[in-house]
Formats: C-alpha cells, structure tokens, sequence
C-alpha cells in the first residue's frame, strides 16, 4: 500500500512539472532515472528485504528532479515520496538523502547549462588552479593503482624541490605565469595550495595505502565540488556555495558508502563541514580528517 502510494504521488510530480516545464522535467526525468540506476547498479547496496538494490533511492530521486520545477513547497510531497518507501522496509533514509541531493543537483545543472564556456573564461585563474589541482591528484592516484605506492614519498618531495627552484631560483617563465594565474589572494608571497597539496600527500603515505587513497578522493571531490560551485552555484553560506559543497559530499558518500557506511558518513560529513567552512587552504585540515580516521580506526 505504501509503495503505491509513493508511485501515486511521484506521478502527481511527474504531471505538474510536465505541464509547467515540459521539456525540461522530462530530459530530469530521464537522466535522474539513468543515473541512479547506474549507481544502483555500480555499488549493489541490496535493500533492506534483501531483494534488488537500495542505493540511492530512485523514485526520491526521480521525485527531488521534478519538484525542481516547481513551487518550493513540492519537496515535502518529494520528500514524502522517500519516506514512503523507507516505511516500507524497501529502503534506508541515506537512500532517500542521497536520492534527494543527486535529484536536486541534476535538475540544477541541466537548467543552468547557459553561458558554461562564458562563465569557464571568465574565471580563467580559477579554473587553471584546479586544474593543476586534479592533474597532481591523478598522478598520485596513477602511482597508486599501478603499484608504486612505496615511490609516493619520494616524489612528492622531489616535486616539492623542483617546483622550488623553479619559482624561486631559476624563475622559470612558464611556471611564474602559471602560479601568478592560479594564486589566491591570500597566497601574494607565498603559493601555500601547491606545497600544502603535496606535503600532506608525504604525510598520508605514511599512513598506509588506505589513507593515502581516502585523502587523494577528498582531494578530488574539492577540486569536483570547486569546480561545480564555481559554475553552477546559486545559494551561498560563508561565501561558499551549497550547490559545489553537496556536489563533493554526494562523490564522497557514493563512492565509499558501498566500502564502508561508517567511513562514508564521517569523510563526507567532515568534507561539508570543512567546504563550507570556507578555510583559507582546506588540504590540511583533509589531512586533519584522515589522522581523525587513523584515531578512530576506522576502514
């Protein structure tokens, strides 16, 4: 009965945004459908009655993507959808969590995909640093996978030494321009990002392969949720936007909850707290994060 219900009231959704929003909430419901099936599919989270996959719910999903559409007030009756289906024993409430944020954020996006290539030059050091960001993050990630994790102390030092010399001895053109494009402002004298990135990287390796690996993904859902803030942000807090910060909580949280649920809740709860947060160079409080793991004993 609960389930019908939840059917009942997701096609209710699916007919008033059509008749608001037609091509719109049909392209969201389509991709919302995609996409959390493959999710489903890729983490095989089985429910609660140990039939199919739970994880992420797809009718909050479904549900949270059409709401988009119309007056704020629908995301209790998209909310009521997921409810619905964790009364009745067919799913967990972080199914219905991340049902909703990933809902959210794909109808956000396809109604915000206007003036992309604009808004990516006119933030042209923003994105040169991020860049650089991702590029050292999947070369460490590359050295993990391929079995030369041992060798990752050692690089990263050295890439802290040629970097140096670059910069400050040899003041090499291409690196000069590179780093006075993507600085911050806070970083005049000083480009704390490139050496607090690779210094905690040293760190983390001595930590154990898992630590590294987990603060190599928070490294990356910054750099996701940067970049999607950055671009698609609407709703700000500390100056931060909520859009990019859920962005990388959402990676984080589908990407380990399969591994271990515990582990999921304190990294992407911890990532939130700090990207909202707004602190100046947050790789070192990530590094914060992984010895609070180490503490805990958490894997």
């Amino acid at each position: 009965m609960l389930l019908y219900l939840s059917d009942l009231l997701l096609a209710i959704l699916f007919i008033l945004a059509f008749k608001k929003a037609r091509n719109k909430a049909l392209l969201s419901f389509l991709v919302s459908f995609t996409l959390a099936t493959l999710i489903k599919h890729l983490t095989n989270v089985p429910r609660p009655t140990g039939y199919g996959y739970s994880f992420p719910s797809r009718h909050t999903t479904i549900a949270f993507s059409l709401a988009y559409y119309l007056n704020p007030k629908f995301y209790s009756l998209a909310l009521l959808v997921g409810i619905l289906r964790v009364l009745a024993n067919y799913h967990r409430i972080e199914d219905i969590i991340i049902g909703a944020i990933l809902g959210y954020l794909i109808s956000h996006t396809l109604n915000n995909l206007k003036n992309l290539s604009k808004k990516i030059i006119e933030n042209e050091g923003f994105v040169v640093r991020k860049y650089i960001h991702v590029i050292l993050t999947s070369f460490f990630i590359f050295l993990t996978l391929f079995g030369l994790y041992q060798l990752i102390p050692i690089i990263s030092l050295i890439l802290i030494i040629i970097y140096t010399l670059a910069y400050y001895v040899f003041k090499l053109k291409i690196i000069t321009e590179i780093t006075n494009i993507a600085k911050k402002d806070f970083e005049e004298k000083i480009p704390i990002g490139v050496y607090s990135l690779l210094f905690s990287i040293f760190i983390a390796s001595f930590l154990g392969l898992e630590s590294l690996i987990l603060l190599l993904l928070l490294f990356l859902a910054d750099a996701f949720a940067a970049f999607y803030g950055k671009l698609f942000g609407k709703y700000k807090i500390f100056n931060k936007s909520i859009e990019g910060s859920l962005a990388g909580f959402l990676l984080l949280f589908i990407i380990l909850y399969p591994i271990n649920p515990c582990l999921a809740t304190l990294f992407s709860v911890g990532f939130l707290l700090i990207d909202l947060l707004h602190i100046p160079d947050d790789n070192f409080a990530y590094l914060l994060l992984i010895l609070l793991k180490e503490f805990l004993k958490i894997i």
